[in-house]
């Protein structure tokens, strides 16, 4: 019974690997210390070029802003999850976090690759 399980368990793991996984490619950054995994379904991905998706897909500002802003009516202790490209320049995270903000999200985590950095 235990074996059914963790079967099961590794097969959720694996295939959730694979949902995570939407249209823009990004490189995570590694660092060697991370506070583990966040659970939040609210994810966006900065792309070298500074293009940004929201849950995988590609967003205007306007929209990242009103569907943040719904999205924090129905859940106020959003956390959002911010997956940047290693080439994605400072300046395009910190305006996507600055339009999270004017949505009305408070919390943020920033997603890395656990390993030896460069």
């Amino acid at each position: 019974m235990v074996d059914v399980v963790l079967v099961l368990l590794v097969i959720m793991m694996v295939s959730a690997n694979f949902i995570a996984t939407k249209s823009l490619r990004v490189e995570l950054p590694s660092a060697n210390q991370t506070d583990g995994a966040t659970p939040s379904p609210w994810e966006v991905e900065i792309a070298p070029d500074g293009a940004f998706a929201l849950q995988g897909a590609p967003v205007s500002d306007a929209e990242l802003v009103a569907q943040l802003a719904a999205a924090t009516q129905e859940l106020p202790d959003l956390n959002l999850v911010v997956k940047a490209d290693g080439g994605a320049t400072h300046a395009a995270v910190i305006r996507v976090m600055d339009l999270a903000r004017s949505a009305g999200v408070r919390k943020f985590a920033l997603a890395v690759q656990q390993g030896a950095t460069p």
